[in-house]
């Protein structure tokens, strides 16, 4: 069952037990997944890493007296979990019983053997008494099913995957999205049944001082946004259970546990807002042990006169922050829809059993990448000691950071990391990208457990991006498909500009924390707030940070042609595609840092005031809005792919040399990609935008040759989308020739009338704003009167629409949605000039008479107002008189191939 392997030279004699002189344990953190494995196979043959490939076994590394060399030691899960919690000599008396079994030694193998019986044998009893609860509301981190993300979350979905391929997942239950749209009293059921389940992975009991369950509660949406939704971490720690702590881990220990306790329910209870610093890293804030004491005593009176009852009852102080979670997601809800891409998302809640990364000076929370994450070379850990783990993801202290190549080289500092990191490469085949792994060590006497916390798609610099994809790609563990999703538009724009260097961010003014866009990214421009002198300073060569409250659908050109964007609001649906689509830099919610705009001046907290034309600077990294420009290094690649002389040192020209054949391989692709490569509209959106903008012939047929072999899906995918994404799709729909113009229509139209699908249902007004573009003649002789009338409707919808974003901006409609898009879009006012976007359809001679009978029956009052507007004289939607005006319409009836219509023609 075990097996030693040699490192050095060991030898063993009968004085074994006088020589080893030290010794060090690494495996990975246990759970119940793991655990009812290997007792229900103890002293089976079986391969884990068949059903448990994230499984890796634990070493021990001793040390010989005389010997120069260690020895390895690779044991068993059950002795790996009771040697962790061994104090000193008994643990070296078991370490000694190991090494003899090896040898034969009856003895040991005899005591071995009862206690990993004993260890067996309480497992089976407390898993015979259990029955864990799993259902709608709640679902147990040893589940065997599949959920949906929109049901478990993006962070739920992917701990469970985990749990189940036998990955250091600690132990956790869900609470799913559907309990939270119970009412209070009816959730109160599903977390006693989360509690529950929990208690009974674990073996621990809430409240309990001897054997307490101390739990973080992680807010998780179906999308992974790192740092927005609220954590809690030490659930479960009252005045009882803290002092039970200290019996087990030491007052040292329990006070850092309980000082995080308490500094997370005072920042809740007072909203943050206080003279007392509630947000400190634990580094920081404590200090001296008199100093965490004397905050822990702070902290504890002035919760107990506030709500004293969650110092004592620990279910009550785990209500206090489920309800905490909802205030959140309640009080953000712009914010949340903003970064869901107009999506309606509930939370799901994931309450998962605490990792002591403060337990000794080895213990530590951290974040391990299979790639590094600015030059996609070798792997790196962030990292900091004793504290933690929200201190790192908030960014409340600066990591440290360490880059390695060969896990020898980590061994020491991070021998946890040591252990996992041969499973790395496993999670990049689960992910098909680079991977980010938030993980927990937790030590005690140079014994070392490594647990994930999280897992998901690397966010890297543009060279990392570049160089990782191609890598994955030629290693055939990602398609051509993959490669074009994972490297976007802002890593090619950081490719190739010129870079700011990070020594000077230590030079420049903070004036905003903000909500950060795209990852990595970093850029100085001039500050504007008239679109109009954006676009003017632009066209003058200036790099320009446009900003305003809100954004509306009518901003997306000038988006796309500036440098960074600051958004007030956090509703910012706009601006997030925009970012996304065209590698724009970002921060929104300025206004939740007391930012307020007024007369073309950003004024901050402080009274520090931007004006137009002032420099910024923005890191999204940070999350920071600084005042002043940074300094540039100069963008050198584009000249290097020229084939330019360059003056280059052998470390840069080394990376140059990757970077280029990199960057040759991914244009090969792009080139040799075929339409039937491409499966999700999302993808093909982003190939067209990013890669073959500038071959408009090639993405003609590239879009129609998909379209022919995806239209059913593309009609789906239509009616699926969402606010913010019409200018993508519009340039997509702009590539179909008409006669897929027409079969997408009547493919549409019917499916929207079964469905009673319009304006918002279908497709967050996407018909509408196909149909307000020109089309010819032969369009509208192809559709029915029907059809005609249905697309009218929608294009009236959308101007509506399009008025009311104006009018009230996006934080309006994201709050009453329901009843301003679907009975309060009001009235707009119709001209001539609405006719004028539709005069192909006058040229058409169309059956005016049934038209407009068709409209009257169910179709919005402006429609039939736009309609009698179309059917008037041409000499009244057009002055004959004024080329200008005529000329126009002239134009049409040229490309049309038919005569000008005489001016009294109708």
């Amino acid at each position: 069952m075990y097996r030693t392997k040699d490192v050095g030279h060991c030898k063993h004699n009968s004085r074994m037990k006088s020589e080893i002189t030290d010794f060090a344990l690494r495996a990975n953190y246990p759970n119940y997944r793991c655990t009812n494995y290997f007792c229900d196979n103890f002293g089976k043959t079986t391969d884990a890493s068949a059903e448990l490939p994230g499984y890796g076994p634990p070493e021990i590394e001793y040390h010989v007296a005389g010997q120069k060399s260690p020895c390895l030691l690779v044991t068993g899960y059950i002795d790996a979990h009771l040697l962790f919690n061994m104090p000193g000599k008994e643990g070296r008396q078991y370490l000694m019983h190991l090494i003899r079994e090896q040898e034969g030694n009856r003895k040991s193998i005899d005591y071995l053997e009862a206690g990993r019986q004993a260890y067996r044998g309480n497992f089976r009893r407390m898993k015979m008494s259990m029955g864990l609860i799993e259902n709608k509301f709640v679902v147990p981190s040893v589940t065997t099913k599949q959920y949906s993300v929109k049901f478990v979350s993006h962070k739920g979905a992917n701990l469970i995957g985990l749990t189940q391929e036998g990955f250091p997942v600690p132990d956790f239950c869900i609470l799913t999205t559907k309990s939270y749209k119970l009412s209070p009293p009816k959730r109160q059921k599903h977390l006693i049944s989360a509690i529950y389940n929990l208690e009974l992975l674990t073996s621990d009991r809430l409240g309990n001082p001897e054997n307490p369950l101390i739990f973080a509660v992680r807010c998780a949406l179906p999308e992974y946004l790192p740092g927005l939704m609220p954590t809690y971490l030490n659930v479960g720690v009252t005045d009882e259970v803290f002092h039970g702590l200290k019996k087990i881990y030491g007052d040292v220990v329990a006070e850092k546990i309980y000082y995080n306790n308490l500094k997370t329910i005072f920042s809740v209870l007072c909203n943050g807002n206080d003279h007392c610093n509630a947000t400190a890293p634990l580094h920081e804030a404590a200090g001296t042990r008199e100093s965490l004491r004397d905050k822990i005593g702070y902290y504890h009176q002035k919760i107990s006169e506030k709500e004293p009852a969650i110092l004592t009852d620990a279910f009550y102080q785990f209500s206090f922050f489920v309800k905490a979670a909802a205030s959140f997601y309640a009080d953000n809800q712009d914010l949340i829809y903003t970064f869901q891409k107009g999506e309606r998302a509930r939370p799901a809640l994931i309450l998962q059993k605490m990792v002591w990364t403060v337990r000794d000076d080895d213990s530590h929370p951290g974040v391990l990448y299979s790639r590094h994450s600015r030059t996609g070379l070798g792997m790196q850990i962030e990292s900091f000691n004793n504290i933690f783990g929200e201190d790192i993801m908030t960014g409340l202290i600066k990591t440290e950071d360490t880059e390695f190549f060969h896990r020898d080289t980590i061994k020491e500092q991070f021998p946890g990391v040591y252990h996992f990191s041969p499973y790395a490469h496993l999670l990049e085949k689960k992910l098909k990208s680079a991977a980010t792994v938030e993980f927990a060590v937790e030590s005690s006497e140079k014994k070392h457990l490594f647990a994930i916390l999280q897992l998901d798609n690397s966010e890297m610099t543009g060279r990392a991006t570049l160089l990782s994809t191609i890598d994955l790609y030629q290693n055939k563990i990602i398609n051509k498909e993959r490669v074009v999703k994972l490297i976007m538009p802002y890593h090619l724009r950081q490719i190739f500009s010129e870079r700011i260097d990070d020594d000077s961010f230590n030079k420049l003014q903070f004036f905003s924390h903000g909500i950060s866009i795209l990852p990595r990214t970093a850029v100085s421009a001039r500050l504007f707030f008239s679109s109009a002198r954006a676009i003017e300073a632009k066209r003058g060569g200036d790099r320009i940070c446009y900003c305003k409250s809100t954004y509306c659908p009518t901003d997306r050109m000038v988006m796309s042609e500036v440098d960074a964007i600051l958004s007030l609001t956090p509703a910012a649906i706009h601006v997030v595609t925009a970012c996304l689509g065209y590698g724009i830099p970002a921060l929104i919610n300025l206004e939740n840092n007391n930012i307020v705009l007024r007369d073309n001046t950003l004024i901050n907290e402080q009274g520090h005031v931007l004006r137009e034309g002032d420099w910024i600077t923005i890191s999204s990294k940070q999350r920071t809005l600084f005042a002043g420009k940074a300094t540039f290094k100069a963008a050198r690649f584009q000249k290097y792919l020229e084939g330019q002389k360059l003056e280059l040192e052998a470390k840069e020209e080394k990376v140059f040399i990757n970077m280029s054949k990199a960057y040759k391989a991914y244009q090969a692709i792009v080139d040799s990609i075929e339409y039937g490569e491409i499966t999700k509209l999302s993808d093909l959106t982003r190939l067209i935008r990013n890669d073959l903008d500038k071959k408009p012939e090639k993405a003609q047929k590239f879009v129609n040759a998909w379209f022919d072999s995806h239209t059913t899906y593309y009609v789906q995918q239509i009616l699926k989308s969402q606010l913010g994404t019409h200018l993508e799709q519009h340039n997509l729909y702009n590539l179909l020739t008409i006669s897929r113009r027409i079969l997408f229509f009547k493919t549409i139209i019917p499916i929207c009338r079964r469905q009673y699908l319009q304006g918002y249902s279908a497709g967050a007004f996407m018909i509408g704003r196909f149909i307000c573009q020109h089309h010819p003649v032969e369009f509208w002789k192809a559709l029915t009167l029907n059809e005609i009338v249905f697309l009218l409707n929608e294009y009236i919808l959308f101007e509506k629409y399009l008025q009311v974003l104006n009018d009230f901006g996006e934080k309006h409609i994201n709050r009453a949605r329901s009843e301003i898009l679907s009975m309060g879009l009001g009235q707009i006012s119709m001209t001539e000039n609405n006719a004028v976007a539709f005069i192909a359809l006058k040229l058409a001679n169309v059956d005016w008479t049934s038209l407009a009978a068709i409209a009257d029956n169910g179709t919005d009052q402006e429609t039939r107002l736009l309609i009698r507007l179309i059917k008037l004289p041409y000499g009244v939607l057009f002055n004959y008189d004024q080329p200008w005006s005529v000329g126009v319409l002239e134009e049409i009836c040229r490309q049309e191939q038919l005569p000008l219509p005489d001016r009294d023609a109708v």
